[in-house]
Formats: structure tokens, C-alpha cells, sequence
């Protein structure tokens, strides 16, 4: 008897005034959405977010808030956003006369830190003015339509998901300019050839000190450097593009899987599925049988996170 194909349960929840998408499979290396959602908050509603494994930002349409990082409280209003980093404590509470309507995303990725850092968002500051914030409520709107769960839908999600970063960090470049500061938006040079050079030879036994002299630049400096602009180290970075590559070529060839394994720089079959399922929490078979459900649900908190 062959072995049942697990699925993965997706939940999507409409009400009249809350929309959310929620356990999306992550997929995409550079930033994947993991969740989104919408909702016109109740008078006086606290929400206390426990710390999550993901990044997570706010969009505030209408109506005020405050959230509240540590010991500091922020107040914000309409076109604001916030900044919720990974493993980071929070709450906050809409007003009690003027309730706030607010959007988020939550996303992942190996680039999310940076993406966010060029966006003007940090931990110390956490808070930032949008000025098209109806484009960014827009672009959610199509990302929460864009439920089903085929590779079509999938890639609209993210591209849409990649055009809000693209108005964020058009929007802190324009305050950037106009407050007369320098721009901080761009990595140095050698980290960009360096991410190059890792995608076009991620299949080859790379070695940290043959990217430093290609770059001509020290191997400390190298590290350190790409660490800061990154947000991982080197070798993390080349595991998680080789996992990623994978996970694409599992899901839509049929290669065996020692073929995906040599085809991302692994001879050893066993080393290669030991490493993935460690990325993944499952083997490669067991991904490559994985399918996605859609459970419709009519009211908020009905979705349970279920492997079937």
C-alpha cells in the first residue's frame, strides 16, 4: 500500500470587517509570505503578541493606537506603520474612541532583515509614516484574494507582497532625502557580488576563503560584513539557497532524489536529506508528497494550525 500524501492545512478567514490568510508553506528563499490579514478593530481591544519566529508590519488606515515595545509607547494614527521583529514582545491597544482599521504581513526569508532595514524599520525604531498607505492596503487586499493554493497564486502573493517592499523603501528613501540625511538603503558592493557568486556556483564545494580573494578583500571582514548586511553567516546563507533550490526542484520535477541532491552540491544523499529535513521538518520524500488545503472559515480564531 503506498503512503498516503500528507496536506497541509491553509486557512483563510472573511468576516465583515476581518480578512486573514494564515500557515502558508514557505517556499521563496529571498522573502516568503507566511501570513496576512486585515480587521477593524473593537474599541479599547488589546492584543498581546507573543514573540513570533517571523517578522511581522503594521499598516494603519484609519482611527489611532498604541503599541508598546519594551518600556516605550508609540502613538499612532492613520498612514502610520510598525515593525514587529522575530522573538520580540509586544502589545497594543486600539483607542477607545477611535479605533483603528490596520492590515499586516507577516514574512520570512533569508533577505527579510534587510528588506525591513532598508525600509526604515528597526527594533530601536520600530515605528514609521507611510504616505501611500492605501496602495499598501491595496496590494494585501490582492495578496487575501489570492487564496488558492496553486503555483500561480503563489506567485502573485509574493510578487505582491515584493511590491509593497518596493513602496516602503521608495517611501524611506523620499524622508531620507527631504530630512537631509544620507541613504543607507544599498549593501556594500563586494556583499551584492558576493551573493552573485554564491547563486551561480551554490552546486560547487564554495569555500568562504575563495569568495574573500575573489572579492579581494579579507575573509574576517568578508564574514563579518556579510553577516551585518545579511543577517545570517556565509555558510548559512549557501545552505539555505542549496535548501531552497531543493525544495523548487522537488516540487516540480520528477527527479529522484539523488539527483536533487547532487544537482545542489550534495554526492551524499543521506547528509543532503539529514540537512533538509532539519530546514524543513520533513524528508525530501515526504515534501515532495505534501499538497496544500484551503479551509474557508466564516469567523476569526476558527482556524486550528493541522497537518491531516
Amino acid at each position: 500500500m503506498s503512503k498516503k500524501a500528507s496536506r497541509t492545512v491553509v486557512g483563510y478567514t472573511e468576516e465583515k470587517d476581518y480578512r486573514c490568510l494564515e500557515n502558508l508553506q514557505r517556499s521563496f528563499m529571498d522573502i516568503c509570505l507566511v501570513y496576512c490579514g486585515y480587521e477593524q478593530n473593537e474599541p479599547g481591544r488589546v492584543f498581546d503578541n507573543l514573540p513570533r519566529e517571523n517578522y511581522v508590519l503594521h499598516f494603519v488606515r484609519s482611527g489611532k493606537g498604541i503599541l508598546r515595545i519594551g518600556d516605550r509607547d508609540y502613538e499612532m494614527g492613520p498612514g502610520d506603520a510598525f515593525y514587529i521583529p522575530p522573538g520580540v514582545h509586544c502589545a497594543y491597544k486600539s483607542d477607545d474612541l477611535d479605533p483603528w482599521v490596520y492590515t499586516w504581513v507577516g514574512f520570512a526569508g533569508m533577505k527579510a532583515e534587510t528588506y525591513v532595514r532598508n525600509s526604515g524599520f528597526s527594533l530601536e525604531n520600530p515605528v514609521c509614516h507611510i504616505t501611500q498607505i492605501e496602495e499598501v492596503f491595496g496590494l494585501v487586499n490582492q495578496i487575501l484574494d489570492c487564496h488558492n493554493m496553486d503555483y500561480s497564486s503563489e506567485l502573485r502573493r509574493d510578487a505582491y507582497l515584493m511590491l509593497i517592499f518596493a513602496i516602503l523603501i521608495r517611501n524611506h528613501e523620499s524622508r531620507t532625502f527631504l530630512e537631509g540625511g544620507e541613504k543607507h538603503t544599498d549593501d556594500p558592493d563586494f556583499v551584492v557580488k558576493a551573493i552573485d557568486f554564491i547563486e551561480h556556483h551554490y552546486e560547487q564545494n564554495i569555500r568562504i576563503g575563495e569568495i574573500a580573494s575573489y572579492l579581494g578583500v579579507s575573509r574576517s571582514h568578508f564574514s563579518s560584513t556579510f553577516k551585518k548586511c545579511v543577517g545570517c553567516t556565509i555558510q548559512e546563507y549557501i545552505v539555505s539557497l542549496r535548501m531552497s533550490k531543493a525544495a523548487a526542484l522537488l516540487r516540480d520535477t520528477a527527479l529522484p532524489v539523488y539527483a536533487v541532491a547532487n544537482a545542489v552540491g550534495y554526492s551524499d544523499q543521506l547528509a543532503f536529506s539529514k540537512i533538509f529535513k532539519q530546514k524543513f521538518d520533513v524528508s525530501p520524500v515526504s515534501y515532495r508528497k505534501n499538497e496544500q488545503d484551503v479551509v474557508i472559515l466564516k469567523q476569526k480564531g476558527e482556524f486550528k494550525d493541522s497537518v491531516l
